[in-house]
C-alpha cells in the first residue's frame, strides 16, 4: 500500500462534538461518500453546479470499476495537534463500501475490524 494516501482533506471541521462514547456503550455514525467534479457553486440555488453528461459517465463508470474490483475507502481522522501530521492522533478510523450499483447483488463487506469505537459498516 502506498505510504502516501490517494485521498485527503486538510481542513476537516466538524458542526457538533464527535463522542467516541455515551457512557459505556460506544456511539456509532455513518459516513456517505460522493464521487463528484468540482464544477463551483451556484450561489442562487445554494448548491453545486450539476455535473455535465460526460462528468456523470465518468462516475458512473468509477462506481462500476470500484464494485467489480471490490474496493474500499479506508479514512482515518486525526485531530491536528502541532506542526507534524504524522505525530498527530488518530481520533477515528473506518473503513467505506462501494454501495450497490442498481440491478446487481451488493459488494460482500469483510468483517469490520474496530478502532476505538468508529467503525462504519
Amino acid at each position: 500500500m502506498s505510504n502516501k494516501p490517494h485521498l485527503g482533506n486538510a481542513k476537516i471541521t466538524f458542526k457538533q462534538n464527535i463522542n467516541a462514547s455515551a457512557g459505556n456503550a460506544p456511539v456509532e455514525y455513518q459516513a456517505s461518500s460522493w464521487l463528484t467534479f468540482n464544477n463551483g457553486w451556484d450561489d442562487a440555488s445554494n448548491r453545486p453546479y450539476p455535473l455535465t453528461d460526460q462528468q456523470q459517465l465518468v462516475i458512473e463508470q468509477l462506481h462500476q470499476q470500484m464494485a467489480q474490483a471490490g474496493v474500499q475507502v479506508q479514512t482515518t481522522i486525526k485531530q491536528k495537534a502541532g506542526q507534524d501530521s504524522r505525530a498527530w492522533p488518530v481520533a477515528g478510523r473506518f473503513n467505506q463500501f462501494v454501495n450497490k450499483i442498481d440491478g446487481q447483488a451488493p459488494q460482500q463487506h469483510a468483517p469490520q475490524q474496530s478502532y476505538g469505537g468508529n467503525d462504519a459498516w
